[in-house]
């Protein structure tokens, strides 16, 4: 994926400087695109986002259009 908006390091960068620059290109290259919220865990976790949080593991943002899973967080208080 090209580099949208520069991410080079500037002198007074700390690393989440570097981290929001990144990710702000990340979901730049993404405007326009087909984009999805997708849950992934034990079914049932119903359609409603709260419906039965404690099945779902993981809530990705994925772009359709790329296959790509753009951003992901894991549900820290999900047991397998």
């Amino acid at each position: 994926m090209t580099n949208i908006h520069n991410t080079e390091r500037k002198p007074n960068d700390n690393i989440s400087d570097v981290i929001a620059r990144q990710e702000f290109n990340d979901l730049l290259a993404h405007v326009g695109h087909d984009v999805e919220i997708v849950a992934y865990g034990k079914e049932p976790y119903g359609k409603e986002p709260f419906a039965n949080v404690a099945n779902v593991a993981n809530v990705a943002i994925e772009c359709m259009d790329c296959f790509t899973v753009i951003y992901d967080r894991d549900n820290p208080d999900y047991h397998a």
